[in-house]
Order: C-alpha cells, then sequence, then structure tokens
C-alpha cells in the first residue's frame, strides 16, 4: 500500500520541511502543492530535474527557475515571490560544503518564517547534506515517517528530548 505524505506537511504556510521519499510519494506530494497554491508555486532546481521533468501534467502551475550554482539557488530562494516554494534537492549545488548548508537553511527558514511562505525541499535519497538541512528544518518526512526536527524553529526552542511517542529523530532511524 502506498504511504502518502500527510496534507498538512505540504500545505501549512510558514513552514521549512524537508520530503525524502519514493518518487512516486514526492510526486503526489509535488501535485498536492501546485494544486493548492495561487498563484503558482515557484519550484527551483540545479542540473538534475528528476523530479520536475516527471511532473509534466502540471507544468502549467509552476513557474520553474534553474540554478547554476549554489549562490544562484540563494538569490532565487531570496526573490521567491510566490506562497509556495518548491526546492528540487541537487547536491552539485551544495558543493561549497557545510558552510554554504548553513547559508541554505537560513535563506529557506527566513522565507518560511518572516514571509509566510511554504517551503519545501524534496529528495528522493538521504544524503549528508539532507541530514545537515534535518536538523534545522521545522519538521521532516522520510519514507514512510514522519520525524521531528531537533529544533522546532516555530516556537523557537530546542525539543530533542519531548518527541512524541513512537517518533524519533531522523539520525536514530538511520543507525
Amino acid at each position: 500500500m502506498q504511504h502518502l505524505i500527510p496534507y498538512a506537511y505540504i500545505t501549512e504556510l510558514a513552514s521549512f520541511t524537508l520530503l525524502i521519499a519514493p518518487l512516486d510519494q514526492i510526486l503526489a506530494a509535488a501535485k498536492l502543492a501546485f494544486h493548492k497554491t495561487e498563484p503558482p508555486v515557484t519550484y527551483l532546481a540545479g542540473e538534475e530535474v528528476g523530479i520536475f521533468s516527471r511532473l509534466i501534467a502540471v507544468h502549467n502551475l509552476a513557474t520553474f527557475r534553474h540554478a547554476e550554482n549554489g549562490r544562484h539557488l540563494l538569490s532565487l530562494i531570496e526573490e521567491a515571490d510566490r506562497p509556495c516554494l518548491c526546492i528540487e534537492h541537487d547536491p552539485a549545488l551544495f558543493e561549497d560544503g557545510p558552510a554554504f548548508v548553513e547559508r541554505f537553511v537560513f535563506a529557506c527558514r527566513d522565507r518560511a518564517h518572516e514571509e509566510g511562505t511554504t517551503v519545501l525541499l524534496l529528495a528522493t535519497e538521504i544524503d549528508p547534506v539532507l541530514l545537515q538541512v534535518y536538523g534545522e528544518a521545522d519538521r521532516a518526512y522520510y519514507g514512510t515517517r514522519l520525524y521531528r526536527s531537533k529544533r522546532n524553529t516555530l516556537r523557537g526552542r530546542m525539543v530533542g528530548e519531548d518527541l512524541m511517542p513512537g517518533q524519533q529523530t531522523l539520525e536514530e532511524a538511520l543507525r
């Protein structure tokens, strides 16, 4: 049975959400995000557009912007003027290392919390960059389970010890 990413994870305003799931789940989530947003979604990607290229039926509901490198990605995030911003993870954009990832996370959180934008970072596989992002995102969805980030940025406090029963951090799940 296919597990769907919860509607609230895709539609909550003023949130930065990391979605890592099989391609069919990511496609369903992206289509839902595209349909629920007016005006169209802003969709950002690097050279690899594996997810966006499979969303042909809803391309008209998105403004696609190609990021040439990490610095360009940051400027596109800052320029985004839509209520929903989907970012397709491309490891090549993060070649500058952990310091760049921190700037990326700050830009996403700032867009979400200061501007009220729904920011979705989409990926089909976990990697070290996404583990670093996870620690600062408002929440994450990995595979078929919900995970609470170490940081609850909406309340401005760390929540490492007060997970809901049955929840765990993504690092614990990957051990």
